[in-house]
């Protein structure tokens, strides 16, 4: 069953919840608040007997559908018998077991705070932290354990979740129940972490379930369990253990996607009993003081469970004595020639070969195989492949995995997930020849690197000017542009002599800033492959000429770039004219337009002949211009003064034919 698959079936799981969860009697139903100091008929309840007061609320005031809530931050001496369907609902809320006889309540023989009865059906436990510090030997005469923090005893529906189990017995216990979700959880400090025996649709879902003696146990005949995206490590025993021998049978149970590590003295998962269609897939199963997967005595010998995309590596094995049998999965008979092949799929052993493989002879795997690549310079592609392709094996659980440069101590932990990780050590420090990265899991994989291929720093100036020639009183632009064309960040970068010493009118940059009053550019970092780009106007005035040699400096590098020139030119007018006779009645009137197509402010005069058929009447000119007429020589004298480059100015001369 691939990753998708088992998603879809977590997703109906959840639907079967909310919509039980949604059922008829939601809408009649009541909010409950109960405190650790409660009055009731003027008599004041707290911390000893409140949870009589609790226990009477549910047995007679409360009912189906309803929801308890615990807002206080602690409550004590409790011990509560559920047997209505009720959401009981903590403020992440501290419940501490009764020590008394109170505690052993109808339908458990053992300490428990909450106990779960068949009339509890479709109950939600969500937000405490439950302890139960059992004060006196946790065995009783028959070696059974004591004190249970949650009992589900014969119920159904029940969703547990956020919930912290504390307890010096066994954190949660699950009997002769059906269709119970645990999720979002964290058990731990428990003998037993979770029992569960002779019950039916139990998923344990999304849990942290470590520092207990047996993480997850299974002690008598079960079936269609999913124990999915847990982390059960750092029990004393066993991670997962399957109790009870040939007369017991656990039947579709599948284990996936769950991080079983370092399991103290026994096995990640120990299988003693009959399996029909066991599953385990994509787990990640190392380090554990036993076996990774351990088939003992009394499990079924003949069956062979789909055992495949796991990472099952580094477990230690046992010693009887004389030998060492270290071991990532075995099956154990009275001798190795009586011993049943085992049959699984692909798995990871942490190593590359099936010969280096910690595996019995009588197990026949798939090996699963890691590959380092070079994706570019300075970055690494680690991908785990089926053995004889190239086919990624994308079911694998997300991980990390330890990778060095060079030397063991220049560690870097890339994670995986799907199946690939990337490796970015473009900022690392490389030797200048035979350089080496190795992956760290039971043996060392190794990747040489090409002297070629090593990262390097490299960056590039440019700059460019909008005119080399301009007449004083114009904006130039400068523009310079800095290029990170190696496989390094470059830090710390100073650009200085970017412009002459000019009025700044404006500027624009995308990257780090500028100073005015030194014109000077600074960039904190510039990543591999991008650019940085600044824009300066100034405004030129006095007339000169400019050199300017933008330099670069900061990250190892002292770069100058191409000298730009600016020539600062004094303006010259220039001026067209054009005329237009058009009549207005009787009259004429002549319209003279003169322009300045110069670059400077200039003024002109020009004397204008009136010609003989027309007697001169007046003259209209726009302010700046003058004029004077001299009849005897019947000439118009008209000047212009200080006339801007690209302006115009009309003059108009009104005559009357003879």
């Amino acid at each position: 069953m691939n990753k998708s698959k088992l998603i879809i079936v977590f997703l109906l799981i959840l639907g079967a919840f909310i919509l039980f969860s949604n059922a008829s009697f939601a809408s009649e139903a009541k909010e409950w608040t109960v405190h650790n100091v409660t009055v009731e008929n003027g008599i004041t309840y707290e911390l000893s007997n409140n949870n009589g007061y609790i226990q009477r609320l549910i047995d007679y005031n409360l009912s189906d559908g309803d929801t308890l809530y615990f807002p206080d931050s602690s409550y004590t001496h409790m011990s509560l018998q559920i047997n209505k369907s009720l959401n009981i609902i903590g403020n992440n809320s501290f419940l501490e077991v009764c020590h008394t006889k109170e505690a052993l309540l109808p339908g458990s023989d053992h300490k428990t705070l909450f106990v779960l009865l068949d009339g509890a059906k479709g109950t939600n436990i969500s937000g405490f932290k439950i302890s139960n510090p059992m004060e006196d030997d946790p065995y009783d005469k028959d070696g059974i354990i004591e004190g249970y923090s949650i009992f589900v005893n014969g119920a159904s529906d029940i969703k547990l979740s956020n919930i912290t189990y504390l307890s010096l017995g066994t954190g949660l216990k699950i009997s002769g129940s059906e269709n119970v979700l645990v999720e979002n959880s964290i058990i731990n400090g428990s003998i037993v972490g979770i029992n569960i025996s002779n019950s039916n649709k139990v998923y344990i879902v999304n849990n942290k379930i470590y520092n207990n003696i047996e993480g997850i146990t299974f002690t008598a005949n079960s079936s269609n369990i999913l124990i999915h995206n847990n982390n059960i490590s750092f029990n004393m025993n066993n991670g997962i253990s399957f109790e009870g021998g040939n007369d017991t049978t656990y039947s579709n149970v599948t284990i996936s996607y769950n991080y079983i590590n370092s399991n103290i003295n026994n096995s990640g998962i120990r299988i003693n009993s009959n399996f029909p269609n066991l599953k385990i897939l994509s787990n990640m199963i190392t380090s554990n003081g036993d076996f990774g997967i351990f088939f003992d005595f009394d499990a079924n010998r003949t069956g062979n469970p789909t055992i495949e995309y796991n990472l099952i590596y580094n477990n230690k094995g046992y010693n009887d004595g004389v030998t060492d049998y270290i071991f990532e999965i075995q099956r154990i008979g009275e001798s190795h020639a009586e011993r049943e092949h085992l049959i699984t799929g692909y798995n990871y052993f942490g190593v590359n070969e099936r010969s280096s493989a910690a595996l019995c002879a009588k197990t026949h795997v798939g090996m699963i195989i890691l590959k380092i690549s070079e994706i570019s310079k300075g970055v690494y592609n680690l991908s785990y492949v089926k053995e004889g392709s190239n086919e990624v094996v994308n079911q694998l659980i997300s991980h990390s995995i330890r990778v060095y440069l060079n030397n063991a101590s220049n560690n870097f932990y890339p994670t995986i997930t799907n199946g690939t990780g990337i490796l970015d050590l473009r900022e690392s420090n490389f030797a200048n020849t035979s350089n080496k990265l190795t992956a760290v899991a039971k043996l060392l994989t190794e990747y040489n690197i090409n002297d070629n291929f090593i990262p390097k720093k490299s960056v590039s100036i440019y700059s460019n000017i909008s005119s080399k020639s301009v007449v004083s009183g114009k904006v130039v632009k400068y523009t310079v542009t800095i290029v990170n064309n190696g496989d390094k960040k470059i830090s710390n970068i100073l650009i200085k002599n970017l412009i002459p010493r000019l009025s700044i009118n404006s500027y624009t940059t995308n990257l780090g800033s500028f100073n005015k009053n030194t014109a000077q550019w600074s960039i904190s970092k510039l990543e591999s492959g991008k650019t940085a780009k600044i824009t300066i106007n100034v405004l030129t005035k006095a007339i000169a000429s400019y050199k300017t040699t933008p330099q670069l400096t900061g990250g190892g590098f002292n770069l100058k770039n191409q000298t730009l020139s600016l020539n600062v030119v004094k303006g010259k007018a220039k001026f067209t004219s054009s005329s237009k006779d058009t009549k207005s009645g009787k009259n004429i009137i002549r319209t003279l337009k003169v322009k300045n197509s110069g670059t400077a402010k200039g003024s002109i005069s020009k004397y204008i002949k009136i010609p003989s058929k027309y007697t001169y009447l007046k003259t209209t000119v726009l302010k700046g211009s003058t004029f004077k007429y001299y009849s005897k020589q019947k000439q118009l004298y008209v000047k212009v003064s200080n006339l801007n480059p690209g302006k115009t100015t009309t003059i108009k001369i009104t005559m009357k034919k003879r």
